[in-house]
């Protein structure tokens, strides 16, 4: 829980300091994709907020979802520009994998020495198409900054309904019940961007996201049993789809089509 307001600190403070220390000049957002495609390559890694320790049993058993590091890969049209603004629209594939550990101390599994761990991954993807708009503002630097907000619609193909057992030598110390909270999600995001051109005119924008889910995607219970020396004992977990993510969106530049014509 600390981790996940940390990153919520560190990105509203990155946010606040872009703010007010890029120079405000406005930008003609036109002039940005003036020879570049309007489609660009989008390429990010989220760190989906997963690492809450649900305890059923103090310092003997645990049932954790850890935190993920999904690859995406997508496409982003930006689809209008006005003076100061831009639109795009995104379709992404996050490729995730949901992980769960499990942990059982020494002293609730009498004549059996060491501890007992396991680590359970499930790997699936989700779909999603996120709508943004965001304002340009620009430097001399000829670096064009931007701070954009919108929202987006997620599809997750999971099963409805799941489950899973932990047994230490044929003996069941736990149960886990999944129920996937809605195949479809919606959410919101924050984002800073940077874009800059090479030399060869190829366009990068180099973007840090905040998105927050409205709902849940996943839900279920555990339930503890079998151990010595503490009862039985069912708790309930859920996770949501938040995250904090890095990108890099390539757009590539216009090949001039009006080739000179040789003078003889």
């Amino acid at each position: 829980m600390v981790k996940v307001n940390f990153l919520k600190m560190v990105m509203s403070s990155l946010l606040i300091t872009i703010f007010f220390t890029v120079n405000l000049k406005a930008q003609n957002a036109e002039k940005l994709f003036k020879n570049n495609h309007k489609w660009g390559l989008n390429l990010q890694l989220n760190n989906y907020f997963g690492s809450n320790n649900y305890k059923a049993h103090k310092d003997s058993y645990y049932y954790k979802i850890t935190t993920s590091y999904v690859p995406a890969i997508g496409l982003r049209y930006n689809f209008l520009q006005t003076k100061n603004w831009n639109f795009n629209a995104s379709i992404q594939l996050n490729f995730f994998g949901d992980r769960d550990k499990e942990y059982v101390a020494p002293k609730e599994l009498p004549n059996i020495g060491g501890w007992w761990e396991v680590v359970s991954s499930e790997l699936s993807s989700i779909l999603y198409i996120p709508i943004t708009a965001e304002y340009i503002f620009s430097t001399e630097r000829k670096v064009n900054y931007s701070l954009g907000a919108g929202f987006g619609m997620s599809y997750y193909q999971y099963n409805e309904d799941a489950s899973g057992t932990f047994d230490v030598n044929y003996i069941p110390i736990s149960k886990i019940n999944y129920v996937g909270n809605g195949h479809y999600f919606a959410s919101g995001h924050i984002k800073a961007s940077m874009y800059f051109k090479t030399k060869g005119g190829t366009m990068f924008q180099t973007t840090i996201t905040y998105k927050k889910s409205f709902k849940n995607y996943r839900e279920g219970e555990y339930s503890v049993t079998n151990l010595t020396e503490s009862p039985d004992n069912t708790q309930k977990f859920s996770q949501s789809g938040d995250y904090i993510a890095l990108s890099t969106t390539i757009y590539f530049k216009i090949k001039n089509k009006h080739k000179k014509k040789k003078q003889h």
